[in-house]
């Protein structure tokens, strides 16, 4: 009976207007505090950019901050949702007895830099980042390319070959480095060739120089064709100044004009 009673209640109308203002009313208050600054505790992701140029990241540093920040309300149900990426700019690392890192005022001007204006970092961890790196060596190799061309009936090439660049800087590990002697091109084939021909292609970097960098990482090989024209003419051959003690046979015997082979005997 009761339950009866509130189902016939709630289907009339002034019981629906009243439902439906409680629920805006309620939606109002929410938002209205949302709106409000609140201190609260998140987790940053961390991301490191800018790595010098002669050094190569070898082992990423932590990768989460815990952080105590001043922020409103959307802004700390955003960082449930998603944690905020903050990137570590490396080129301001420090260096002492052959370690680098990152002391806690550095990072921490970095990570309020990049929150925004309504937003204030409180409290971090006050931990000195560590970086590892690894020393980057260069030097130069040839290209070699990989390609099979056909040419059209009559037509050749001319000379050989231009790669340019004949040579490319191969950057890494040391470990990498040393193992390159030349790096290949992709392979093309190029078929039935009657004009000059010009083709931009990829060098092939294996899955062992991972962390090898090329320079360019592409090449362009051109050649020039020419036409040759054949034409077959048939001439006798006569031998002058024969010692006479020597006898010389030609072969064949007689050439398809009809002349015979001249046999020096004198």
């Amino acid at each position: 009976m009761i339950l009866e009673r509130i189902k016939t209640g709630l289907k009339k109308r002034k019981v629906k207007v009243f439902l439906v203002f409680l629920f805006f009313s309620f939606l109002a208050w929410f938002v209205n505090n949302l709106a409000q600054t609140f201190t609260g505790t998140t987790s940053f992701n961390l991301t490191y950019v800018n790595v010098p140029q002669e050094f190569l990241l070898s082992e990423t540093p932590k990768s989460e901050l815990q952080v105590r920040v001043r922020a409103v309300g959307f802004q700390f149900i955003g960082f449930g949702i998603r944690k905020k990426n903050i990137q570590i700019n490396l080129s301001e690392v420090r260096k002492k007895d052959n370690r680098y890192f990152i002391p806690p005022s550095i990072y921490r001007r970095q990570i309020q830099g990049q929150l925004s204006n309504d937003m204030e970092l409180l409290e971090m961890d006050n931990d000195t980042i560590f970086v590892k790196f690894t020393s980057l060596e260069s030097k130069e190799v040839p290209v070699l390319p990989r390609l099979n061309i056909t040419f059209a009936k009559n037509h050749v090439l001319m000379d050989s070959l231009v790669i340019n660049p004949k040579s490319i800087i191969v950057k890494g590990p040391k470990v990498q480095i040393d193992t390159i002697q030349s790096v290949y091109s992709s392979f093309i084939e190029l078929k039935n060739i009657d004009a000059d021909f010009s083709q931009k292609v990829t060098l092939v970097k294996s899955r062992e120089l991972s962390e090898t960098n090329f320079n360019p990482s592409s090449v362009t090989i051109s050649g020039k064709v020419y036409r040759f024209a054949e034409q077959i003419f048939e001439v006798p051959v006569n031998m002058l100044n024969l010692p006479d003690s020597v006898q010389v046979r030609m072969f064949p015997r007689c050439c398809s004009s009809g002349l015979p082979s001249p046999i020096g005997n004198t």
